[in-house]
C-alpha cells in the first residue's frame, strides 16, 4: 500500500465530489472516515470504467480516506481494501487538487485529507474565545 497526504480538499456541510477520470485503468474508490468506517464506495460512473464519489450532502469536519484500487476492488468499515486486478498510471481529482501517479495492481493506493470547519464557524470561534479571555483577564 502507498500512502499520499493531500491536505485539506473541503469544507464542512459543502458537497465533496472526487473522480478516477483520466486514469488509464478501471479503477475502485472508497472513501472512508476517521473511524474507519466505509461513507461510499463506486467502481464504474456515468458509463465509464473510472470512479466518481459525489457527497452532494456534504462531510463533517475531520480526516478522511479515499482507497484507490484497480477493477473488482472490494472496500468495507474497519478501514477494509482489497486491491483488484488493473494497474497503470493514475488520475485522482479532489475537489481543489489532483493527484497522480502509478498503480500496481493487486494494491490499494491510500490518500488522506481534511474537512474543514466552514470559514464563518472558525471567525465565530476565535470571536468567541477572545471574549472569554478578556471577561477572564477583567475579573
Amino acid at each position: 500500500a502507498r500512502w499520499v497526504g493531500v491536505g485539506v480538499r473541503g469544507v464542512a456541510a459543502k458537497a465533496v465530489r472526487m473522480d478516477s477520470f483520466g486514469t488509464a485503468f478501471d479503477t475502485g474508490l472508497g472513501i472512508f472516515n476517521g473511524s474507519g468506517e466505509l461513507v461510499r464506495s463506486n467502481g464504474d460512473a456515468g458509463g465509464v470504467f473510472q470512479s466518481e464519489v459525489d457527497l452532494s450532502g456534504g462531510l463533517d469536519e475531520g480526516d478522511f480516506y479515499v482507497a484507490l484500487g484497480g477493477y473488482n476492488s472490494a472496500f468495507s468499515d474497519g478501514f477494509g481494501a482489497t486491491g483488484g486486478g488493473d494497474s497503470g498510471d493514475f488520475v485522482l481529482n479532489f475537489p481543489n487538487g489532483v493527484e497522480t501517479g502509478s498503480h500496481l495492481s493487486g494494491e490499494i493506493t491510500w490518500f488522506s485529507f481534511a474537512i474543514t470547519p466552514e470559514p464563518g464557524t472558525l471567525s465565530l470561534l476565535a470571536f468567541s474565545g477572545l471574549a472569554l479571555l478578556r471577561r477572564r483577564r477583567r475579573g
